[in-house]
Parts: C-alpha cells; sequence; structure tokens
C-alpha cells in the first residue's frame, strides 16, 4: 500500500522528495493508519485491508487525507491531471447535429448543442454574465475529471467549461503561469517574451512578465537571426536547456548579449517555446541562480506551462475579436 502510494505521488509534478525519501514517510502513514484506523472484530482479519475491496476504500482515504506541509515549504497541491488523454482544444471540435442549436458570442465554437432546457438556460446566462470570460460546451472535447470512489476510478463530464473573469484582467493568468513555474521548479528567475518581429537580420523579444529580472534591461531584447538558445528553440519548436549559456558552444551569443546575461549572472537557461497554431509566438526562459544540470521531466513541466500560455494568449486573442464584432 505504501509502495502504490509512493509511485502515485513521486509521479506528480509537484513532488520534490526521490522515491527513496517519500517511502519510509509513507510507510509509517500506512501502518498508523491500519493500526488505529481500521476496525476489525479479530485481530487476525486486519489483514484483509490489504485485499479487495477494502484496498482501494484504503487507498482512497488515504489520499484525501494526505497533503503537503506548506508551512515548511512544500508546494501546495495542483489537479491531478489525466495522463491517458492529450490536450484538447476547441480548435478540433468540428460535428454536425439535427438538435437544436444557439447562437453563442462568448465561446470559441459558433453555436451550443441544447440538449435540454437546462443546458439551454446555462448557455443563456453563461453567455451574457459579465464575470464568464469564455466558456464551452463540453460535446466533442473529451475533457474528463478523473477521481476514486469506493475503491475504483471514475471520470466526471462536466457539461461545460467555463473561464471566469476574476477582476484582474486576461493577463493576470500569464502571470500566475509565470510564478507557478517558478514555484514547481525551485528558481526565482524566469521570464515569458513575446516575440515581437522576425526577419532576416533579427529576432525581437518583448518581456511580457518577468520575475527575479530587470524588465527595464529585458524590456526589448535584439537577436541575431541564428543567436543562442532562441533561434534553436524558435527553429525546432522544442523545449532546450544548457547549465551554462556563456561557455555553450551550441549556442552563440553576440557581445551585447553576452554582456546583458553576464551581468545578471545568467548562466543555465531552461527555454520552452509558446506554440499556437504551429507558430512560435513566444519562449517561456527560466533561469536558475546556481549552476545546474535541468531534467527531461522539469523540460515536460515548463513545456506544459508554455502550453497553457499559448491557450491563454489564443483566448484572449479571440475573446477581443469577438468583442470586437459586437
Amino acid at each position: 500500500m505504501a509502495a502504490s502510494l509512493t509511485r502515485e505521488y513521486a509521479q506528480m509534478e509537484t513532488c520534490q522528495a526521490p522515491a527513496h525519501v517519500l517511502f519510509p514517510q509513507l510507510l509509517e502513514i500506512v501502518k498508523r493508519f491500519v493500526r488505529d484506523k481500521v476496525i476489525v472484530d479479530a485481530p487476525g482479519k486486519r489483514i484483509d485491508v490489504f485485499l479487495a475491496p477494502y484496498w482501494g476504500f484504503a487507498i482512497e482515504r488515504l489520499k484525501e487525507e494526505l497533503h503537503p506541509d506548506t508551512s515548511e515549504g512544500e508546494a501546495p497541491e495542483v489537479p491531478r491531471y489525466e495522463q491517458g488523454r492529450g490536450a484538447g482544444s476547441t480548435a478540433d471540435v468540428d460535428f454536425w447535429t439535427s438538435k437544436k442549436v444557439r447562437d453563442i458570442a462568448k465561446s470559441h465554437l459558433n453555436y451550443v448543442v441544447q440538449d435540454s432546457k437546462w443546458e439551454q438556460s446555462a448557455a443563456y446566462h453563461l453567455d451574457t454574465h459579465p464575470r464568464v470570460a469564455a466558456f464551452v460546451k463540453n460535446q466533442g472535447l473529451g475533457f474528463a475529471i478523473p477521481y476514486l470512489h469506493n475503491g475504483q476510478q471514475h471520470s466526471y463530464i462536466p457539461d461545460y467549461i467555463v473561464r471566469v473573469e476574476d477582476g484582474h484582467g486576461p493577463d493576470d493568468l500569464l502571470n500566475l503561469i509565470v510564478e507557478r513555474a517558478c514555484s514547481l521548479l525551485g528558481v526565482d528567475r524566469c521570464g515569458l517574451f513575446l516575440v515581437e518581429t522576425t526577419s532576416a537580420d533579427e529576432v525581437v523579444l518583448r518581456c511580457r512578465y518577468a520575475r527575479g529580472i530587470p524588465e527595464e534591461e529585458f524590456e526589448r531584447v535584439r537577436l541575431g537571426p541564428n543567436e543562442g538558445i532562441t533561434a534553436q528553440v524558435i527553429a525546432e519548436t522544442k523545449t532546450l536547456w544548457t547549465d551554462d549559456i556563456l561557455a555553450d558552444a551550441r549556442f552563440p551569443l553576440s557581445q551585447e548579449t553576452r554582456a546583458l546575461l553576464a551581468a545578471h549572472d545568467i548562466c543555465g537557461i531552461l527555454a520552452a517555446p509558446v506554440v499556437v497554431r504551429g507558430q512560435v509566438l513566444g519562449l517561456f526562459y527560466v533561469y536558475p541562480e546556481a549552476t545546474r544540470v535541468f531534467t527531461p521531466d522539469e523540460a515536460d513541466l515548463l513545456s506544459a506551462l508554455a502550453l497553457q500560455v499559448g491557450i491563454a494568449l489564443e483566448d484572449a486573442r479571440l475573446l477581443a475579436a469577438e468583442q470586437e464584432k459586437g
């Protein structure tokens, strides 16, 4: 039971403890749970907790009660994403229906199918509510939320997916993603840059959000067309990293760029492309304080966050376009 919990928690993006450190802690928790919380009418029956269906009940109860110790600096819980499905997009929704449909404005889709009076009413209120930034009916998307109940895996399929405006504007989401990246990767410096212009002579990046680096000095960064890690990330549209950008022969730098990075003690860089519809709109950079070798898992994590940035940028663009039409 402790081994099963260890495997699951060790795979979480927020888990910073290796399995050999995590297992002894979970083993003590399982022992205490079986000793104090499993009630039996005969001591010999206590071992039945390791058999179905009691095994599933015990796992479910333990997962509900296990939480990170945020007071000791552990990362707070984040949603558990289903691993069996790939990333979904409203861009992939395309189907015919003979049912009644309703025109909607606050969605990337042109219609919502009216399967019931309740859904018709919900669509109207979502489309007209001032706090709803965007929404979509969960039809043709395959979005599901996995959960454990009575020891068995289930999937909750919501009728609608809604993005709520919290009053801080669409840019606030980008700031949250940048902050989350720093927290999950254990760094204090990172930056989100958008590609402003590209030409045969240069690439100009505009700083959208920065943490730990002076925005005024990185407000606009001009790079040669084949310069640095940026050029290769854009060309290959994949996440790359180096533990010393100033000494890495793979990524040639101009004297100006080298001086800028050296002035702020930037050596290691992890860079992920922000891709929307096959086009690189920006780059998400992480700058560790000291020499650090990034892992493929950390690269995958930043890639996933860069994907969320791309979705947020596309949402803002589509919403602005709809508002201009209105």
